[in-house]
């Protein structure tokens, strides 16, 4: 051991000064000296030691022997070998592998350099280890990744084989033809299905110009224009795009077909791909159920038409009857005859009711039921209802209720007239079908946000109760329970099917709840929009004050007529104008704090009027109210963009025009201080706000009830002054009986704007008098001449109205009659 200490330190003594110490030392890469012949480790770096995984210590009972991978030993004995040999070579160098302590594999380059004793025999290997193993890894995984590489292009050039010979076969084997094009036209390639399609064979069809393929046009073009456009220019859009041609057989048969192309590009060619399909029988079809369409069509314009005509020949003579049994009713009559006629009244009105029902089913088969969205109270339609169901009630010993829930908002948005209908069939049938007991009707809330609602509506009653099998067709068209039912009952079996219609149109459903002998519960929910609470409180506090003078824009004197009664009722200045050309005069004329416009108006409408009156600065701030029998959302936004600051939908709401007014006039005048009228215009107003004179009595004395009014409704808007009303509808049937003609004359010339300007005329002013089904005729022949003037439900829509005339024209005559010669 002492020797070999001695021999240590000589070596140390040798390598451990100057330059080669710090060279030796370098944390660049591992440096050792072992001995020679015994290869022990005698001197290492810290780099050599952290590489291999040992201290010192432990390096110094190791040889390089132990270090090195078995498989790598022979290989440095024989590179050591070598280098000893050869004359005046004493350094080598290898790639090997160390076993660290750990047993990991450290690659690494080694640089070794013999030092010999002064006789030439080997003393000590200096030794230089470069750790390589992260580029050993990297050419690895590199190696790896090549032979992934080279399988995977093995691969795919495999599945390219295989995809093209599938293709091959789609192409071969698919029906449509598929042909390829240059960009001039020829025909480079076709499969068997284009063989087919034009009966010749692919040797013929390549080379070819794609207008040889084609029928020639009428134009006397050989077809190469329709191909030169097909192929030039094409947008971005049109790949793909089916387009109809007229192909040609060899056999010299035209055929239609579709060509879709599709545009291809490389770097040095530009073709074509055709996909053409044989559309021959694709036409038959067509040709085919176009004619079963229009044999359908014609057989409902058929049924629409009987349907008119019929209810036409039935509702003339129902109306003689029923005026006439009114007008008989008032004179000296026996009991007995008393009773008879009372009879023949109320089968009268119900067979009038049966006949509405069957209109309104054909207009639901026809789609042209509508839901208008209009402010309303729930409690009003309510009343309404329940008042017209005691009616009905006669003498039955039947408690009726109507409940609405107290967390049910009343100020609603949607359409009273629908909804009514809905409970007046619902409350109708239940009264129908219970001899005593009791008939519940409650609305509750469902659900409910900051603007809409969900009502649940139901109709309970302690009846004769429906049974499952009955239940279960309840709601079709003409059915009722059993045919027992019709017999003793009566009805069409209509009115359920036209609610549930209805209720889906109000964005709802409808079922029952019913046994036999437990009476039943029909029920439904319905949606609706929420009226401003604000808004309504207005309806109820504002009022106008005494001083203001309004101005009532309208072509239709009946429409000025009850606009101006309405107001000179609040105590307030009238002025009228008909036509927009009138309105701006009276306007620039000064003294006016609100104009209610109408719009559609011969001369000049309201929109250029409201425009012509903000062009001046001083009318800026001048309240102008919209006020037209159009509801949609459409026709307010347009109202608002000239210029106007409300729109109001006919009928009138006098609560809600009062309120609307008196909010913009009041904001007005807080704003600045109205001028001063001057006296032309003084007299003026004061002529026009004398109140209505009283020497309508001729027909102050109404009936109750007139075929096609709503009396109630109508009393209502003219705050109950029948001079006033008895007026008006004197005045509606002197001056437009007559414009169901007008508008069937003026659809024979092909004047649909003047068809149009006429209904909409005419709804505006029964809408306003309240005779319900001409208002609902000429709202719907309104809305199909502005959407739709050519649609083949406007012939039956015409008859429509004017059925609905004929029966106001027949009730209001009788009426006059009667008052004319009491």
């Amino acid at each position: 051991m002492g020797v070999k200490m001695t021999e240590t330190a000589k070596i140390q003594n040798l390598t451990g000064k100057g330059r080669f110490r710090r060279f030796f030392d370098s944390p660049f890469f591992g440096s050792a000296i072992y001995t020679l012949p015994d290869k022990k480790w005698t001197i290492v770096n810290d780099t050599f030691c952290d590489m291999m995984g040992y201290d010192r210590d432990e390096l110094a009972d190791l040889t390089w022997v132990d270090l090195t991978h078995p498989e790598d030993v022979a290989a440095n004995i024989r590179l050591f070998e070598t280098a000893m040999a050869e004359q005046g070579s004493d350094t080598y160098s290898m790639e090997k592998r160390f076993i660290r302590k750990d047993g990991s594999i450290l690659f690494a380059v080694i640089f070794a350099m013999c030092v010999r004793r002064s006789d030439g025999t080997p003393h000590y290997n200096i030794l230089l280890v470069q750790d390589i193993s992260a580029r050993k890894t990297a050419e690895a995984e590199a190696v790896k990744l090549n032979r992934e590489l080279e399988a995977r292009v093995e691969q795919r050039t495999r599945e390219l084989a295989e995809s093209e010979a599938r293709i091959q076969a789609i192409v071969d084997n698919v029906v449509d033809g598929i042909i390829t094009i240059t960009a001039d036209g020829v025909v480079q390639s076709v499969n068997p299905a284009a063989e087919m399609i034009f009966g010749d064979r692919a040797d013929d069809l390549v080379g070819a110009g794609l207008h040889e393929l084609l029928a020639a046009p009428d134009n006397g073009d050989d077809g190469r224009g329709v191909v030169e456009a097909i192929l030039a220019d094409r947008p971005a859009d049109a790949d793909g795009r089916a387009q109809e041609l007229t192909g040609l057989r060899r056999s010299g048969e035209a055929f239609p077909l579709e060509l879709a192309l599709s545009e291809v590009r490389t770097d040095h060619d530009r073709f074509f791909v055709g996909i053409i399909r044989d559309i021959t029988q694709r036409k038959q079809a067509e040709e085919e159920i176009n004619k079963a369409r229009r044999a359908a069509e014609e057989a409902s314009e058929a049924k629409s038409a009987f349907l008119a005509n019929m209810s036409h020949e039935i509702r003339t003579p129902l109306n003689a009857m029923i005026g006439l049994t009114q007008l008989t009713l008032t004179t000296a009559l026996s009991d007995k005859q008393q009773d008879y006629l009372s009879n023949i009244s109320g089968a009268s009105k119900t067979l009038l009711a049966l006949v509405d029902d069957i209109l309104d089913f054909s207009k639901v088969e026809a789609g042209q039921l509508e839901i208008e969205a209009l402010p309303f109270r729930l409690d009003e339609v309510m009343s309404t209802t329940e008042a017209m169901m005691r009616v009905r009630l006669a003498e039955k010993p039947i408690d009726l209720s109507f409940d609405v829930a107290p967390d049910v908002p009343l100020d609603l948005i949607g359409d009273p007239l629908r909804l009514g209908q809905v409970l007046s069939n619902l409350t109708t049938n239940a009264l129908k079908f219970t001899s005593k007991g009791r008939v519940d009707v409650r609305v509750a809330l469902a659900e409910s946000d900051d603007e809409d609602v969900r009502l649940r509506v139901t109709v309970a009653d302690t009846g004769i109760g429906i049974d499952a099998e009955a239940r279960a067709k309840l709601f079709r068209p003409f059915t009722q329970a059993d045919i027992s039912t019709t017999r003793k009952f009566g009805g069409t079996g209509l009115g359920l099917a036209i609610s549930q219609n209805l209720v889906q149109l109000m964005g709802g459903s409808i079922g029952v709840d019913s046994a036999p002998g437990s009476g039943s519960t029909f029920w439904f929910t319905a949606q609706f929009g929420r009226a401003q609470k604000a808004a309504a409180r207005r309806d109820r506090e504002l009022s106008l004050p005494p001083s203001v003078r309004i101005l009532v824009v309208d072509d239709n004197d009946i429409n000025r007529q009850v606009a101006r009664e309405m107001l000179i009722a609040e105590g307030v200045r009238v002025d009228l104008a008909e036509n927009g050309v009138q309105a701006v005069d009276k306007v620039m004329d000064g003294g006016v704090d609100a104009v209610l416009m109408d719009l559609q108006m011969p001369e000049m409408d309201g929109y250029e009027a409201t425009r012509r009156i903000r062009a001046e600065d001083r009318f800026k701030d001048l309240p102008i109210v919209a006020m037209t029998a159009h509801a949609l959302a459409a026709e307010r936004d347009k109202c608002l963009a000239v210029g106007m600051d409300e729109h109001l939908t006919k009928p009138i709401d006098p609560a809600r025009v009062i309120s609307v007014l008196a909010g913009l006039v009041s904001a007005r005048e807080s704003a600045a201080p109205p001028p001063c009228a001057d006296p032309v215009t003084a007299r003026r107003g004061a002529a026009m706000n004398r109140p209505a004179q009283k020497g309508a009595q001729v027909m102050a004395a109404l009936p109750d009830a007139i075929a096609g009014f709503d009396l109630s409704a109508a009393r209502a808007m003219v705050r109950n002054n029948d001079a006033l009303l008895c007026r008006l509808l004197g005045d509606f049937h002197a001056k437009y009986m007559d414009y169901g003609k007008t508008i069937a004359d003026a659809l024979q010339a092909g004047d649909v704007e003047t068809a149009e300007r006429t209904a909409h005329s005419l709804k505006g002013v029964s809408g306003n008098i309240h005779a319900e089904r001409v208002y609902r005729a000429a709202a719907a022949l309104n809305d199909a001449l502005r959407t739709e003037p050519d649609g083949g439900q406007v012939p039956a829509m015409v008859d429509d109205l004017s059925d609905a005339l004929k029966e106001v024209e027949g009730a209001l005559g009788q009426v006059l009659n009667a008052a004319e010669g009491s």
